[in-house]
């Protein structure tokens, strides 16, 4: 007889370094782990202009997503644009912000997405002494630098980016929000996490997620580094020199599929 020892889950590791400006109110980012489900969200600065907290926004939308994801039906929970728009539609604070949602599935070996505006994900696989990017996900953006995003005046979550990977055991989610994207490439991503998804056991995934949450603060204020914000800056005929100084949210998730084991 063969049986579950247990559904697939998550564990996770997070990281946030608010902005140097912001540190006083905690930063702008907001961002939510369970075993189940990661979501991140970065609250859109403007707002503090007008003499409203962004960060109330974003974390009320976290806070929205787990009471949805806990209350929505079996059938409709793991479908994460619905999760997004109960969310969203139960909002009651002045403010806007990405959004970037990863559900794992209990059963099938699927790890579901929906990403609005500039947050977003890699996720990375071991094969034999090999590490991959095997997804990521894409930003929904209306031009350079001006996300789409939930909220007040925003937009509406059928303009989420979808879609769903196939995941194995130990597969590693990298979510972040553009405080990472802005100051550190992929390629840097991956050379930070393969020593560690090269071992036998990860020991600790928050290490993980310091270090990339850390290699973005070092580069963000660093005024002679050619960053991601500034190539993307070029290529819209904006000049950018260095880093972008922001607030830096990482989450670091490890997928553990069920096993099945056989009882004699």
């Amino acid at each position: 007889r063969r049986f579950s020892s247990f559904t697939n889950s998550f564990t996770t590791g997070v990281w946030a370094i608010p902005a140097p400006d912001k540190k006083a109110r905690g930063g702008e980012d907001a961002y939510l782990t369970n075993s189940k489900l990661i979501a991140i969200a970065d609250g859109v600065g403007g707002w503090a202009e007008m003499g409203i907290n962004p960060a109330k926004y974003a974390w009320e939308l976290m806070n929205n997503v787990e009471k949805a994801f806990s209350s929505l039906s079996e059938d409709q929970k793991y479908y994460p644009q619905e999760v997004m728009k109960q969310a969203a539609d139960s909002c009651k604070e002045t403010g806007s912000s990405t959004c970037s949602i990863a559900v794992l599935h209990p059963e099938k070996s699927q790890l579901l997405t929906a990403n609005i505006g500039d947050s977003g994900f890699y996720l990375y696989r071991k094969e034999g002494d090999k590490v991959e990017l095997v997804g990521k996900s894409d930003e929904v953006l209306h031009s350079f630098n001006f996300p789409y995003q939930l909220g007040t005046h925003g937009d509406s979550t059928k303009e989420a980016s979808l879609a769903n990977f196939e995941v194995k055991d130990k597969d590693l989610v990298v979510m972040y929000t553009d405080g990472i994207s802005d100051n550190v490439y992929q390629e840097q991503i991956y050379k930070l996490i393969k020593p560690f998804m090269l071992l036998p056991e990860i020991p600790d995934l928050e290490i993980v997620a310091e270090m990339i949450a850390e290699k973005a603060q070092q580069q963000s204020s660093d005024k002679d580094f050619e960053s991601p914000f500034a190539v993307s800056a070029s290529k819209s005929g904006f000049k950018w020199q260095g880093g972008k100084p922001d607030d830096i949210t990482v989450i670091v998730a490890q997928v553990h599929i069920k096993k099945l084991e056989d009882l004699s």
